[in-house]
C-alpha cells in the first residue's frame, strides 16, 4: 500500500510540471503566428523547395490522367525536375594541392563571358589530392542563370553555365578545369536524388553514417531504397530487396500512381530531413560565434532545409491527429507539429549562438513525432482494408497506400526487433499484413504489433491515439487508444488499493465475528458452570436440613422418653 501510494504521489507531482511546462509551450505557440505550415522564421532563402513543390504537385496532375503517357510524364518529372538548383561536375587538370573548405566562395567565367559564383555543393568540401570537384551555382537572389534538364534555355546554349574549360578562383587561387557543359551540367537536387544521393550523403559523408539510415538500408539491403521502390511502382516492376519487397505489376496505375506520391514524401523525402538534420548538427561549430544570434550560418542554412523540407509531411501529420483525436493530447499538450515546430526553432536558436551540445537530442525527439503520423496511417488503412466494404479503384488505392506507409516504418520494428531477446517479428506481420497487391488484413494483429514496440520507437499510446469517429463522438469499433504502462500502472494501483481496502474489511468482519463466538461460548459455559454448582449447593442445603431434621427428631425422641 505504501509504494503504491507513493507511486500515485509521484504521479500527481508529476502532472504538476508537466501542466506547467504545457502553459509555457503554449505560450510559445501563442508568440508564434499560424501559417498552415510549421511555424519558423528561416534564416536564409531555399528558393529550390517552390520547385520541388512544383514538382510534386505537376506529378500528381500527371498520375489523374492514369494513362501510360501521363505515367512517363511523372516518371520525367520525378528524374528531371524542375529545381532552380544547377550543378556542374567539374574536373581539374591536376589533384588539388590543398583542401577547399566548404563555406569558400567560388568564382569563374560563364560561356557568355560573364562572372559566376557558386560553392562546393559537397558538404565535405573538395579534399586534398581529388580531382573532381562539384559546383553549385549560386541561385541565393532568386534567379537562375545555368539554365539545364527541363529549364534549358530556348537555343540549347546553356550560356549562363560555366565555361567549358577554365579556372576556379577560390582564395585567389587558380585551379583549372574542363567539363562538358551540355552532359556535367545537372539538377542538384531533384525529387529523385533525395534517395540516390542517399548513401554519399547519409552513409559516406564525414559525419556519416547517420544511424536511422542505417536502420532502413540494412533492412532493405539498398543505399537507395526509396528510388529503387518508386522506380518499381513506375515500371510496373518488382522490387529486388533483401526483405520487404514489393511487386508492382499486381497494381494499376491507379495503385502504383499512388505507391509513387506517398513513397516520395513518406521515404525519400521522410528521410532526407533527418539527413539535413543530421548534417546541420556536424557543422554546429561552439566556437563559431563572433557575433551573438549570428553563428554557424553553413550549419543554419542546412537545419532551414530540414525544417523546409518537413513542411511536406506536416499536412499528414494535421489530417491524422484529427482522424486520431490526438491535436490536443492527454495532459494538456499539443499537436505533434506544435511539438516539432519548437524544437526546430529552440535547435535554431541553440546553432545561431554556438550551443551543439543539445542538437542530437532535439534532433533524436522530432525523428520520434515524426514516426507517430507513419503509425498512425498505417493503422487507418489496416482498419480500412480490414472493417470497411470498398471495391474498385478505391479498394486498391487503399491498399496500395497502406502499403507504403508500412514501407516507411517496418524498417524501424526491424530494427527494434533486433535489440530484443525474444523478438515478436512484428516488422515481417506487419509487412505481411499490409504488403502490395490483394490480399486479407487483420487489424487488431497489426495494432497490438505496433503497441509492443511503442517503447522502443519512443512514442506512446497517447501520442498514436485511436481511430475516432468525429460525428458518434466515439472511437471505432476495436480501435480505441492502448493505454501507456503509466496508464496501466495507475489502474494496477487502484486495483491493489481496492482489494488492499476489502481485504481489510473483511479482515475486521472476521476478527469481530472470530472474537464475538469464543466469548459467547465463554460465557455459555460459565453460566452452565455456574447453574451446575448452584444445583450442588443446593442439594448439599437439603442434605444438611435432612440431616438437621432427623437429629431434632432423635431429640425429640429422647425427651418423650
Amino acid at each position: 500500500f505504501f509504494i503504491a501510494s507513493c507511486k500515485l504521489f509521484h504521479f500527481l507531482r508529476g502532472m504538476n510540471m508537466m501542466i506547467l511546462l504545457c502553459i509555457v509551450l503554449l505560450f510559445v505557440n501563442s508568440a508564434v503566428a499560424k501559417t498552415g505550415a510549421i511555424s519558423y522564421n528561416p534564416k536564409f532563402g531555399i528558393f529550390y523547395m517552390s520547385r520541388i513543390e512544383s514538382d510534386l504537385n505537376k506529378i500528381d496532375e500527371y498520375f489523374s490522367a492514369a494513362n501510360d503517357q501521363r505515367f512517363l510524364d511523372a516518371k520525367k518529372q520525378y528524374v528531371e525536375g524542375e529545381s532552380d538548383l544547377s550543378v556542374a561536375h567539374l574536373t581539374f587538370e591536376y589533384p588539388l594541392p590543398e583542401e577547399i573548405q566548404v563555406d569558400s566562395e567560388i568564382s569563374g567565367k560563364s560561356i557568355s563571358g560573364n562572372e559566376i559564383s557558386g560553392k562546393l555543393y559537397d558538404e565535405n568540401g573538395g579534399k586534398k589530392g581529388d580531382k573532381r570537384l562539384r559546383f553549385q551555382y549560386d541561385t541565393t537572389n532568386g534567379s537562375l542563370k545555368c539554365q539545364i534538364g527541363n529549364n534549358l534555355i530556348a537555343d540549347d546554349t546553356p550560356s549562363g553555365c560555366l565555361e567549358r574549360s577554365g579556372v576556379l578562383i577560390v582564395q585567389n587561387k587558380n585551379f583549372p578545369y574542363k567539363y562538358d557543359p551540355f552532359t556535367e551540367n545537372d539538377k542538384g537536387v531533384t525529387l529523385q536524388s533525395f534517395s540516390t544521393a542517399a548513401g554519399r550523403d547519409f552513409y559516406d559523408c564525414k559525419t556519416c553514417p547517420y544511424d536511422d539510415y542505417i536502420k532502413f538500408r540494412k533492412y532493405y539491403g539498398s543505399n537507395a531504397y526509396a528510388d529503387d521502390r518508386i522506380t518499381a511502382a513506375f515500371n510496373g516492376a518488382s522490387t529486388n530487396f533483401v526483405r520487404g519487397n514489393s511487386d508492382f505489376a499486381l497494381n494499376s496505375p491507379i495503385g502504383r500512381g499512388e505507391a509513387v506520391k506517398k513513397s516520395i514524401i513518406f521515404m525519400s523525402i521522410w528521410m532526407a530531413i533527418i539527413g539535413k538534420m543530421e548534417s546541420a548538427i556536424g557543422l554546429c561549430n561552439p566556437y563559431d560565434c563572433r557575433v551573438p544570434n549570428d553563428c554557424n550560418a553553413e550549419s543554419v542554412h542546412t537545419w532551414d532545409e530540414a525544417v523546409t523540407l518537413y513542411n511536406f509531411i506536416y499536412t499528414e501529420a494535421e489530417t491524422r491527429c484529427k482522424e486520431f483525436n490526438t491535436c490536443t493530447r492527454g495532459h494538456g499538450e499539443t499537436s505533434i507539429n506544435d511539438d516539432i515546430g519548437n524544437l526546430f526553432r529552440m535547435a535554431q536558436k541553440d546553432i545561431t549562438n554556438a550551443r551543439c551540445n543539445m542538437l542530437m537530442d532535439y534532433k533524436k525527439r522530432i525523428v520520434q513525432l515524426m514516426t507517430v503520423p507513419l503509425v498512425q496511417s498505417t493503422l487507418r488503412y489496416a482498419y480500412i482494408n480490414n472493417y470497411q466494404v470498398i471495391n474498385g479503384p478505391d479498394q486498391e488505392r487503399a491498399q496500395a497506400e497502406g502499403a507504403t506507409y508500412a514501407a516507411s516504418v517496418v524498417p524501424m520494428l526491424h530494427f527494434c526487433e533486433e535489440n530484443n531477446e525474444q523478438p515478436q517479428l512484428d516488422a515481417q506481420l506487419i509487412y505481411e499484413q499490409m504488403t502490395v497487391g490483394p490480399h486479407e488484413t487483420n487489424f487488431i494483429e497489426v495494432k497490438k504489433a505496433f503497441e509492443r514496440n511503442y517503447k522502443c520507437l519512443g512514442i506512446s499510446c497517447t501520442d498514436i491515439g485511436g481511430i475516432y469517429d468525429e460525428e458518434a463522438k466515439s472511437y471505432l469499433h476495436n480501435a480505441h487508444p492502448c493505454l501507456d504502462v503509466l496508464e496501466q500502472d495507475l489502474g494496477l494501483i487502484t486495483v491493489k488499493i481496492t482489494l488492499f481496502v476489502l481485504l481489510g474489511v473483511f479482515g475486521l468482519v472476521l476478527a469481530i465475528t472470530c472474537g464475538f463466538l469464543p466469548c459467547r461460548r465463554r460465557r455459555l459455559v460459565k453460566r452452565r458452570q455456574d447453574q451446575g454448582s448452584m444445583e450442588k449447593d443446593g442439594l448439599a442445603n437439603a442434605k444438611d436440613d435432612d440431616a438437621n431434621i432427623e437429629i431434632i427428631s432423635l431429640s425429640e425422641d429422647k425427651n418423650l422418653i
